[in-house]
């Protein structure tokens, strides 16, 4: 009985899912999105403290036209919202993308961002790229959720306000930074 239920609830509906015609083929559309968040206790290095906490979300829209069988390029646009005690901010970019699917449902991602940035603080401009690979759950031949892991690396430019602490003046200072991460993160999309 357990063999049947486990051939039942797993196998039976992973073989329909392959039957599902993919719709990943030369003249059409995607449009959809994809969406991260994440949190980071920010450690200060002058004294090995936490300095603080920051949650970040993004949210990243897309358009991609399939120019061959498999491979498709758009354009992608970034949102982002970043909370962080006495730091609010948000970010806003463009970029170009470009997955390359397989018929498995296995898909590569490639993308580059542009990004503008201003918190209470400051001011930014970034460049991302992502590259990684994930996986596209056809729900039906229109529609896929698909979650992907990727390698981030991020470059930034920060220009600081001047402000007062605690009564002194902070002038202003500019700085670049360089890092690189892991995201996870979940798309949604609709193949026209």
């Amino acid at each position: 009985m357990k063999k049947f239920l486990v051939l039942f609830f797993f196998v039976i509906p992973i073989m329909g899912f392959g039957q599902i015609e993919k719709p990943i083929k030369k003249g059409n559309l995607i449009i959809g999105g994809t969406g991260t968040g994440n949190f980071n206790l920010i450690e200060d290095s002058r004294t090995d403290l936490i300095e603080s906490k920051k949650f970040e979300i993004n949210l990243n829209p897309n358009l991609s036209y399939f120019v061959f069988d498999n491979l498709a390029l758009g354009i992608s646009a970034t949102t982002g919202l970043t909370l962080q005690k006495d730091n609010n901010g948000y970010s806003l970019g463009i970029g170009p993308e470009m997955k390359c699917y397989l018929n498995n449902g296995v898909f590569l991602k490639y993308n580059y961002s542009y990004l503008f940035g201003h918190s209470e603080t400051s001011k930014s401009d970034m460049s991302v790229f992502k590259a990684g690979v994930g996986y596209a759950f056809f729900i039906n031949s229109k529609v896929s959720l698909e979650p992907a892991l990727l390698y981030k690396f991020s470059s930034q430019n920060i220009k600081s306000f001047e402000r007062v602490i605690y009564g002194t003046t902070v002038p202003e200072l500019s700085w670049y930074q360089k890092w690189s991460s892991l995201t996870f993160e979940i798309g949604f999309n609709i193949f026209l």
